[in-house]
């Protein structure tokens, strides 16, 4: 089947990535699945360069923090802030996305990210709740 679009020359091409990662994280959620207090806070680096095996020589910077906080007995909200930066010339197939619920994975991509989540979860009761599915989520790219 072709592919219709005028950008698409059809031409294929081989890349390789190698990369080297060092993460950082800290986590004091009360409960991994459906938190209501507490942090999550990651750091992340990445570095590619030729002499691993790679094609390019790049990086990347990640900072994710999610944090939940009680509004009432029953009210909480959690908000969750990733930024994603990287260094040198990062190759597309390496680049960040956005991320967000419902939108559609790799539509937004750039060579620095950014995204900022708020999700509120009311308690009915002790084994049911309501959160608001869509979030008002907002990506940035730069």
């Amino acid at each position: 089947m072709p592919i219709d679009l005028p950008e698409f020359t059809g031409e294929e091409f081989h890349s390789t990535l190698c990369e080297a990662s060092i993460l950082l994280n800290f986590d004091s959620r009360n409960n991994v699945f459906t938190p209501t207090k507490g942090f999550f806070l990651q750091i992340s680096g990445t570095y590619s360069d030729t002499w691993f095996g790679g094609d390019a020589l790049y990086g990347r910077l990640i900072f994710d923090t999610i944090a939940y906080f009680p509004v009432s007995q029953r009210v909480f909200v959690g908000t969750r802030f990733l930024n994603n930066y990287t260094l040198w010339e990062v190759p597309f197939n390496a680049r960040p996305t956005i991320r967000l619920r419902g939108v559609p994975l790799v539509k937004f991509q750039d060579r620095n990210t950014m995204e900022f989540e708020t999700e509120v979860t009311v308690n009915l009761t002790n084994r049911w709740s309501v959160w608001d599915l869509q979030g008002w989520g907002t990506h940035i790219h730069l």
